[in-house]
């Protein structure tokens, strides 16, 4: 029985029925009718679902009618894009307070060095 497809400008496979001439549940059309819209193929092959940070991409090569995969990663979901920011997030407040804390010592380094250009001028000014 014959699988209707239909594929974009890239030859990705966008729609498929798998009974397009079933007097129920079929399209309704004649196989030329399918045929100006899309093709028609034998089988449609089983992906290769091993490594699961991929996912199968369905392509078809228009003149052989041949269908193939291609296997693109699987974007991150919400929650592990969320988690990935909250680690982001502690780093950058670990960081700040580390930042804040430099920035006091120097603050600190700095007043001690005005308090002793204040001794040094006092002494050179005569000792008051």
């Amino acid at each position: 029985m014959p699988i209707f497809i239909k594929s974009n400008h890239e030859n990705q496979v966008v729609y498929r029925h798998n009974m397009p001439f079933h007097e129920k549940h079929g399209l309704g059309k004649t196989q030329a009718e399918l045929e100006q819209e899309g093709l028609l193929v034998d089988y449609v092959p089983t992906p290769d679902t091993s490594d699961k940070t991929k996912m199968a991409v369905l392509y078809i090569n228009p003149e052989t009618k041949e269908l193939y995969y291609q296997y693109e990663d699987i974007p991150d979901t919400p929650e592990s894009e969320v988690a990935l920011l909250r680690k982001e997030n502690a780093t950058l407040q670990s960081a700040v307070s580390e930042l804040t804390m430099f920035v006091a010592s120097q603050d600190e380094k700095i007043e001690q060095q005005n308090q002793a250009i204040s001794e040094l001028s006092i002494l050179i000014a005569g000792g008051m």
